[in-house]
C-alpha cells in the first residue's frame, strides 16, 4: 500500500494489527491500547451507519481534546464524513448557531467533566 492510500482509518486499524496491546492513548489515568482503539472506533462508525450517516455527510464537534473526540474522528474517517471541529473558545451567543455547525448535517458536543 503506497502512501497516498492511506486514510486515518487505514492508519488505525494497521497500527492495531501491528501494535495491538500497546498503548495508542492516555486520557488521565486510563491507557487505551491500539486494539482497544479500533475497537471503540468501529463501534462509534457503526452507531453512525445506524444514524444514517454517510459518506460525504458533515459532522459538526465540538469538545476538548479528549479519546472520546478520536473515536468519533476514526468512526467519520471509517464511514467517509467529514468532521467540522468547533473550538471550545469560539464566543457563542445564546441564541446564535456557530456558523460552521450550519453546514453539518449533525452536530455532537462532548462534554468531560472531571472532578
Amino acid at each position: 500500500m503506497g502512501a497516498h492510500n492511506f486514510t486515518v482509518y487505514s492508519v488505525i486499524k494497521r497500527s492495531a494489527i501491528l501494535y495491538r496491546d500497546r498503548t495508542a492513548l492516555i486520557c488521565g489515568n486510563q491507557r487505551i491500547t491500539y486494539q482497544e482503539y479500533l475497537t471503540r472506533v468501529d463501534k462509534v462508525a457503526d452507531g453512525l451507519r445506524a444514524d444514517g450517516l454517510k459518506k460525504g455527510d458533515r459532522i459538526a464537534v465540538l469538545a476538548l481534546n479528549s479519546a472520546e473526540f478520536l473515536y468519533l474522528y476514526g468512526a467519520a474517517a471509517k464511514i467517509g464524513a467529514i468532521v467540522l471541529p468547533i473550538q471550545l473558545a469560539v464566543e457563542i451567543g445564546r441564541n446564535s448557531i456557530h456558523p460552521i455547525s450550519r453546514l453539518a448535517r449533525v452536530i455532537f458536543v462532548i462534554m468531560i467533566f472531571r472532578l
